[in-house]
């Protein structure tokens, strides 16, 4: 009795060893699938479409953005008061 409940143990390990060997294998193949060549362009690839997308996504909000900000009032003159009075002492 003791090795009929021994010899079907075995069996069912080795039936599970089977299955575990499956596993890795797809898993392995799985693997090299994703890390091949053109898996890895594939990849890049979306990310950088997914990239382009967020960046005109991200400069259509700063256009609109910038069009909704009140524009500053223009400056008389581009040189700051102290550059002028700095010019002011060097031509005297």
């Amino acid at each position: 009795m003791k090795k009929q409940q021994f010899d079907r143990s075995q069996r069912e390990i080795e039936e599970e060893k089977k299955k575990l060997a499956a596993i890795v294998a797809g898993k392995e193949a799985w693997q090299k699938w994703d890390n091949s060549t053109p898996r890895v362009i594939e990849k890049a690839t979306k990310e950088l479409e997914r990239m382009g997308e967020e960046f005109e996504r991200d400069s259509k909000r700063e256009i609109i953005q910038s069009q909704q900000r009140p524009k500053p009032k223009e400056q008389q003159s581009s040189v700051s008061p102290l550059a002028n009075i700095w010019l002011e002492d060097m031509m005297a």
